[in-house]
């Protein structure tokens, strides 16, 4: 059996470890509460980075998309502009064949007029003159011969004229035609020019402004990253700080159950202490009343406590 100076000293020096235990806990518990603390100021000022690339990545998504839709403004307008740029020259090429033919037709013409100037209403009056005169006059059948081979010529003559003149109305038009055609033409060959010019800069435009908001998507992706390594470390340092905080309370109470242990232990230590020097003190008083000599009431009830007048009797 253990002797009460042996418990007391254990008990103290299990009382003694156990707070400097508690003084390390804690000091793990402070120092995993800052680790904590640090992580998640860290983590809310990268959530106000993020935030903030957010809502600039949301304006380069704006301008990337309104880049986008003048340039497919742009690339409409400019399929538009080729058909029509194709449509003219196929229109050009019918018109300019269209005239070659005409233009052979009324050289064709000017051959059979001769190249003097004929002049349509003099020679309708001519006309007229001679067959009034083939139907009024009276003709011998070499007279009549006559007139009839020249009313022919004279007809054949007003008929390629006429022809003439309409082909050439034909041929102005034609080459009004082609002019205006021909105009329209270079009007969209250069609107085409600058228009790819001005989408040559849109698409430029459109790749720096795609360049900046890919670079801001990826900032953002890291941002994110980063930001989740810290929250989770963040909450592996409150585990550990919730994990010793439980450990904190139970030696707290272990340190308490011993303490009491330990305050037991030195009053009992103490008790028969005080018992041992009363003892001590009566087996001085006995020898005393061996002796005959005379007690005080104190010495005898310390005799009687000790049971040593019983021993005797």
């Amino acid at each position: 059996m253990s002797k009460p100076q042996d418990d007391v000293e254990t008990l103290r020096a299990k009382l003694n470890e156990l707070k400097q235990t508690l003084r390390t806990l804690d000091e793990e518990v402070t120092d995993l509460r800052h680790k904590r603390d640090e992580l998640n100021g860290q983590v809310k000022k990268l959530s106000a980075d993020i935030r903030s690339l957010r809502e600039e990545l949301g304006e380069y998504n704006s301008k990337l998309a309104d880049v986008r839709a003048r340039r497919e403004q742009m690339l409409a307008r400019i399929k538009e502009l080729k058909e029509e740029k194709t449509k003219l020259r196929e229109e050009l090429r019918a018109l300019r064949e269209e005239l070659r033919k005409k233009s052979e037709v009324r050289r064709g013409l000017r051959s059979l007029i001769g190249r003097r100037r004929v002049d349509e209403d003099a020679l309708c009056q001519e006309l007229e003159r001679l067959e009034w005169e083939y139907q009024t006059r009276s003709l011998t059948l070499e007279e009549e011969k006559y007139f009839v081979d020249k009313i022919n010529r004279l007809e054949e003559l007003l008929v390629n004229v006429r022809k003439y003149r309409e082909v050439g109305l034909e041929v102005d038009e034609l080459r009004r035609l082609i002019e205006e055609r021909r105009r329209r033409y270079e009007e969209v060959t250069e609107e085409l020019k600058k228009i790819s010019d001005e989408y040559l800069k849109v698409k430029e435009e459109y790749q720096e402004i795609k360049g900046i908001r890919d670079k801001i998507r990826e900032q953002l992706r890291e941002l994110i990253k980063k930001r989740d390594e810290l929250r989770n470390r963040a909450n592996e340092y409150h585990q550990q700080y919730i994990e010793k905080l439980a450990k904190v309370r139970e030696l707290r109470e272990e340190i308490e159950r011993v303490a009491l242990l330990l305050k037991a232990s030195l009053m009992t230590r103490a008790i028969e202490e005080r018992r041992r020097r009363m003892y001590a003190e009566a087996q001085k008083v006995y020898e005393k009343y061996q002796r005959g000599e005379k007690l005080s009431l104190d010495e005898f009830k310390l005799l009687m406590e000790f049971d040593l007048i019983k021993q005797q009797t």
